[in-house]
């Protein structure tokens, strides 16, 4: 697939200037996009290599589906280029091991907040309320559509930007009619 070929150049351009390595020492506040891309590479961490009704796995769902250049944020999509290069190069998902043990230690602190959810229900919700819910293991599946359902979001807001900036600055009256429809 073309684009992600394009990304895999970009990730390896990228490794090879040492300043770029160093991005993502930002201000410890996430913006909500942020959130949303490390929430995606939890997601295709924690269950990647689980099962998904018409995809061999999670992590071909993700890959056909997500448009990696939509990404923002340099450390997420650094790290989602190496998941599909490290499966496209072994055919099988990567184990979590190859990036919470990463060379560079920023990925490596990184993985371990990121992986360290405290995303559980309190064993008293289900007595207080009466109200059972999903949640850890057999919550993957909804984890999975939700942040798919995102980024597919995402792509169309953007999309429809770069139309509403086409018709804005466009003259010819044949061209206004095509954007129209």
């Amino acid at each position: 697939d073309r684009r992600h070929h394009h990304r895999e150049e970009q990730v390896a351009e990228t490794a090879a200037i040492p300043e770029l390595a160093d991005t993502e020492q930002k201000p410890l506040t996430e913006t909500a996009e942020e959130q949303q891309e490390w929430e995606l590479i939890r997601v295709l961490l924690e269950h990647g290599g689980k099962p998904y009704e018409g995809y061999n796995h999670v992590a071909n769902l993700i890959y056909q589906r997500i448009d990696p250049d939509i990404f923002e944020a340099a450390l997420p999509m650094r790290i989602f280029d190496e998941y599909f290069a490290y499966l496209h190069e072994y055919h099988v998902v990567p184990q979590l091991s190859f990036f919470t043990n990463h060379t560079d230690n920023i990925v490596t602190a990184k993985m371990a907040s990121l992986l360290h959810t405290s995303n559980q229900i309190s064993p008293n919700w289900s007595a207080t309320y009466g109200i059972e819910t999903l949640n850890g293991e057999l919550n993957y599946l909804n984890e999975v559509d939700s942040s798919i359902s995102y980024f597919e979001l995402k792509k169309i807001l953007k999309m429809q930007e770069e139309i509403m900036k086409r018709f804005a600055n466009e003259k010819d009256p044949a061209k206004i009619a095509i954007l129209q429809n």
